[in-house]
């Protein structure tokens, strides 16, 4: 894993990916939620003072049904953020040579390889809440 050149590589374990993906894409969602809800906000603002009842009405409505969806995204989003967190019992298992420049990482965790390794293995223990190497 790496090279003997010491170029950096980095390898994650253990979690969810997809799920971070997931997260990623819900957080920009809500921010352009937020976005709008901001601009609806002023719109009410300039409405009420124009005293534009009928128009003021349907805005007020459209705000109530982005509020609720920005409710449920938010609740997918912590949903996902505790699917991500969760430890999967997993283990990088390198035959060869582990370079220098390779590091590991799972759930925020990392392991720096400063020496040549050959034939570990690479673990997260959730006991001590660390990143280990092992020998076969």
């Amino acid at each position: 894993m790496g090279n003997q050149h010491g170029i950096q590589t980095s390898v994650s374990f253990g979690r969810d990916c997809p799920a971070g993906n997931q997260i990623d894409q819900s957080e920009k969602e809500i921010a352009r939620i937020q976005e709008f809800i901001e601009k609806t906000d002023k719109l009410m603002m300039e409405l009420e003072s124009r005293r534009d009842s009928p128009r003021l009405a349907d805005v007020r409505r459209k705000k109530v049904d982005t509020l609720k969806m920005f409710e449920k995204k938010n609740m997918r989003l912590f949903l996902l953020r505790e699917k991500f967190e969760l430890h999967f019992p997993s283990e990088i298992r390198i035959t060869g040579t582990a370079w220098p420049g390779t590091t590991f990482e799972s759930h925020g965790r990392l392991l720096k390889i400063d020496s040549p390794a050959c034939s570990i293995r690479v673990i997260f223990n959730p006991e001590k809440s660390r990143l280990e190497p092992k020998t076969p």
